[in-house]
């Protein structure tokens, strides 16, 4: 395979080589982040993909015509960020003019991306490698909400979700504003898909303040607890017990009354004195990220006491894991 075929199958793999730019230094609400190096950059960003808890709930309010109009709103901005991103296949530094010519009122206020964008508009073509790094994880972001608005929408109409897919394709594939051909789009997001492939590895996804409870080296310490076996937690052995959902790593912070369910990207869900469902279904009180494929629909019960102890359920096939020392016997 010669040089012009292996630049045609990575392009932004190569990045790092056409790219002079050094650290990045931006302010967002009066706060200066420096960054040193673009890895850094992609930490700070990775933690902004997921959706916002209150973002959530303020979706689970809208009506069914609404989240329709919302995923092909949002739907659009996909496929014109998916240009933009298949145009540095033939030009990296095309991302410059992309966000200099960019209306900040159509990136999002949530987790600030507008005003990072804004802030990155204003570097010079020297940052090229961060602006388009923050162009592809704000892809994902908008990703997420779509994949949350079809969630709900399926919840509230009871259409499967082949048909919700079908219907997507189909709204996709009618658009008028692509400028590429399908196969450079395809490229490029097969490209983007394999970056967030390895963005989604463990080591790749830390959270600031979370880091020392989510440890892997902790695993050897946790226990599978039974399906639909109750088992009672100490709480006074610690006051941030970490816990496995499926895969996922969580804290549950028992300074704050009732305990909050922290997951690794830092999103708070305040638990309820009582019985808490949490899965990934819009029926349950505690609702995570849709995309989290492996946390079932209605995965585990959390029953919170007055006295602040816990009682959890798993009612998933995929698993409910606690620390062993905090488990009742």
């Amino acid at each position: 395979m010669n040089m012009i075929s292996r630049a045609l199958l990575s392009p932004f793999s190569m990045l790092g080589r056409l790219f002079k730019g050094g650290g990045l230094e931006i302010t967002i609400k009066n706060q200066t982040f420096s960054f040193n190096t673009v890895d850094d950059f992609k930490t700070f960003l990775a933690a902004k993909t997921e959706i916002p808890a209150s973002k959530m709930q303020e979706m689970l309010q809208r009506t069914a015509h609404h989240l329709e109009e919302e995923i092909k709103q949002l739907s659009k901005v996909e496929v014109t960020i998916t240009e933009k991103l298949a145009a540095t296949i033939r030009d990296p530094k095309s991302i410059d003019s992309y966000l200099d010519g960019a209306t900040m009122i159509r990136f999002s206020q949530d987790y600030d991306w507008r005003q990072i964008m804004f802030e990155l508009s204003k570097k010079s073509t020297d940052y090229s490698e961060y602006k388009l790094e923050a162009v592809t994880y704000y892809q994902r972001y908008i990703r997420s909400r779509i994949s949350i608005a079809r969630s709900i929408l399926r919840d509230k109409t009871g259409a499967s979700a082949e048909d919700d897919s079908d219907k997507t394709r189909i709204m996709t594939s009618t658009m008028e504003t692509r400028s590429f051909s399908a196969e450079e789009i395809q490229q490029a997001q097969d490209e983007i898909a394999a970056s967030e492939q390895e963005q989604a590895s463990p080591q790749a996804r830390t959270s600031v303040g979370l880091e020392d409870q989510l440890d892997d080296r902790a695993a050897s310490e946790f226990e599978r607890i039974p399906r639909g076996k109750t088992v009672i937690v100490d709480t006074k052995v610690t006051q941030m017990m970490p816990l496995k959902i499926a895969s996922r790593r969580f804290v549950l912070d028992m300074t704050q009354e009732p305990p909050n369910l922290i997951s690794k990207s830092g999103d708070h869900y305040p638990l309820s004195l009582g019985e808490n469902l949490i899965g990934r279904s819009t029926k349950c009180s505690i609702i995570l990220n849709p995309e989290f494929v492996d946390i079932s629909r209605q995965h585990l019960i959390i029953e919170v006491y007055p006295d602040n102890s816990l009682h959890f359920t798993d009612l998933s096939s995929s698993g409910t894991q606690l620390p062993g020392n905090m488990i009742k016997k």
